[in-house]
Protein backbone atom coordinates (compact mmCIF):
# COMPACT_ATOMS: atom_id res chain seq x y z
CA UNK A 1 0.00 0.00 0.00
CA UNK A 2 1.80 3.11 -1.16
CA UNK A 3 -0.08 5.45 1.21
CA UNK A 4 0.04 3.24 4.32
CA UNK A 5 0.93 4.88 7.62
CA UNK A 6 3.12 2.99 10.06
CA UNK A 7 2.62 3.35 13.81
CA UNK A 8 5.60 1.98 15.69
CA UNK A 9 5.34 1.43 19.42
CA UNK A 10 7.44 0.43 22.39
CA UNK A 11 9.11 2.53 25.02
CA UNK A 12 11.32 0.13 26.92
CA UNK A 13 14.88 1.15 26.06
CA UNK A 14 17.31 -1.65 25.23
CA UNK A 15 20.89 -0.65 24.57
CA UNK A 16 19.74 2.98 24.95
CA UNK A 17 17.10 2.73 22.16
CA UNK A 18 13.38 2.09 22.43
CA UNK A 19 11.68 -0.58 20.35
CA UNK A 20 9.87 2.25 18.53
CA UNK A 21 13.20 3.90 17.65
CA UNK A 22 14.55 0.63 16.27
CA UNK A 23 11.43 0.09 14.15
CA UNK A 24 11.55 3.69 12.92
CA UNK A 25 15.14 3.16 11.80
CA UNK A 26 14.30 -0.12 10.02
CA UNK A 27 11.36 1.44 8.18
CA UNK A 28 13.45 4.43 7.08
CA UNK A 29 16.18 2.06 5.88
CA UNK A 30 13.51 0.24 3.87
CA UNK A 31 12.65 3.52 2.11
CA UNK A 32 9.49 4.49 3.99
CA UNK A 33 9.29 8.30 4.19
CA UNK A 34 9.44 9.66 7.75
CA UNK A 35 6.17 11.53 7.15
CA UNK A 36 4.38 8.15 6.94
CA UNK A 37 5.72 6.90 10.29
CA UNK A 38 4.15 7.74 13.66
CA UNK A 39 6.20 6.97 16.77
CA UNK A 40 4.73 5.98 20.13
CA UNK A 41 7.66 5.54 22.50
CA UNK A 42 6.08 5.75 25.96
CA UNK A 43 4.46 2.32 26.35
CA UNK A 44 6.16 0.04 28.85
CA UNK A 45 4.19 -3.08 27.86
CA UNK A 46 1.82 -4.49 25.25
CA UNK A 47 -1.34 -3.37 27.03
CA UNK A 48 -0.05 0.21 27.28
CA UNK A 49 0.92 0.07 23.59
CA UNK A 50 -2.64 -0.89 22.68
CA UNK A 51 -4.13 1.98 24.71
CA UNK A 52 -1.65 4.57 23.48
CA UNK A 53 -1.86 3.50 19.83
CA UNK A 54 -5.67 3.54 20.01
CA UNK A 55 -5.53 7.07 21.44
CA UNK A 56 -3.19 8.22 18.65
CA UNK A 57 -5.46 6.72 15.99
CA UNK A 58 -8.57 8.29 17.56
CA UNK A 59 -6.86 11.69 17.72
CA UNK A 60 -6.08 11.38 14.01
CA UNK A 61 -9.70 10.45 13.37
CA UNK A 62 -8.48 7.24 11.77
CA UNK A 63 -9.70 3.96 13.19
CA UNK A 64 -9.72 2.30 9.79
CA UNK A 65 -8.54 -1.29 9.71
CA UNK A 66 -5.10 -1.66 11.24
CA UNK A 67 -2.65 -4.43 10.44
CA UNK A 68 -0.69 -5.37 13.54
CA UNK A 69 2.78 -6.81 13.06
CA UNK A 70 4.83 -8.65 15.66
CA UNK A 71 6.34 -12.08 16.07
CA UNK A 72 4.08 -15.09 15.59
CA UNK A 73 3.74 -15.73 19.33
CA UNK A 74 2.97 -12.16 20.35
CA UNK A 75 0.74 -11.19 17.44
CA UNK A 76 -2.56 -12.71 18.67
CA UNK A 77 -2.28 -10.77 21.95
CA UNK A 78 -1.45 -7.54 20.09
CA UNK A 79 -4.51 -7.88 17.87
CA UNK A 80 -6.75 -8.84 20.79
CA UNK A 81 -5.68 -5.89 22.95
CA UNK A 82 -6.03 -3.42 20.08
CA UNK A 83 -9.57 -4.70 19.53
CA UNK A 84 -10.37 -4.33 23.23
CA UNK A 85 -9.06 -0.75 22.94
CA UNK A 86 -11.51 -0.10 20.09
CA UNK A 87 -9.28 -0.55 17.05
CA UNK A 88 -10.33 -2.78 14.13
CA UNK A 89 -7.07 -4.72 14.08
CA UNK A 90 -6.07 -7.66 11.92
CA UNK A 91 -2.89 -9.71 12.11
CA UNK A 92 -0.36 -9.04 9.37
CA UNK A 93 1.34 -12.08 7.88
CA UNK A 94 4.71 -12.73 9.44
CA UNK A 95 7.48 -15.23 8.67
CA UNK A 96 7.42 -18.45 10.66
CA UNK A 97 10.33 -18.07 13.06
CA UNK A 98 9.54 -21.39 14.79
CA UNK A 99 11.96 -23.12 12.43
CA UNK A 100 14.77 -21.18 14.06
CA UNK A 101 13.60 -21.83 17.63
CA UNK A 102 14.23 -24.85 19.81
CA UNK A 103 10.97 -26.76 20.53
CA UNK A 104 11.30 -26.22 24.30
CA UNK A 105 11.31 -22.47 23.79
CA UNK A 106 8.32 -22.65 21.46
CA UNK A 107 6.20 -24.16 24.24
CA UNK A 108 7.41 -21.56 26.72
CA UNK A 109 6.45 -18.68 24.41
CA UNK A 110 2.98 -20.12 23.76
CA UNK A 111 2.33 -20.62 27.49
CA UNK A 112 3.60 -17.11 28.29
CA UNK A 113 1.35 -15.49 25.71
CA UNK A 114 -1.73 -17.44 26.85
CA UNK A 115 -1.16 -16.32 30.44
CA UNK A 116 -0.54 -12.73 29.29
CA UNK A 117 -3.77 -12.67 27.23
CA UNK A 118 -5.77 -13.68 30.30
CA UNK A 119 -3.98 -11.17 32.55
CA UNK A 120 -4.23 -8.27 30.07
CA UNK A 121 -7.89 -8.98 29.29
CA UNK A 122 -8.76 -8.90 32.99
CA UNK A 123 -6.70 -5.74 33.50
CA UNK A 124 -8.39 -3.97 30.58
CA UNK A 125 -11.82 -5.03 31.86
CA UNK A 126 -11.06 -3.66 35.32
CA UNK A 127 -9.79 -0.42 33.83
CA UNK A 128 -13.05 0.06 31.92
CA UNK A 129 -15.05 -0.38 35.13
CA UNK A 130 -12.87 1.99 37.16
Amino acid sequence: MPDAVFLVTGGQPRAHRTEAAVMLHLLEEAGIPRARIIVEDKAANTRASAYLCAAILRARGDLSPVFACSDRFHLPRCVWLLRLAGVRATAARVPDERRQMRPALWGFHVAREIAAIVYDTLAMGLRRRG
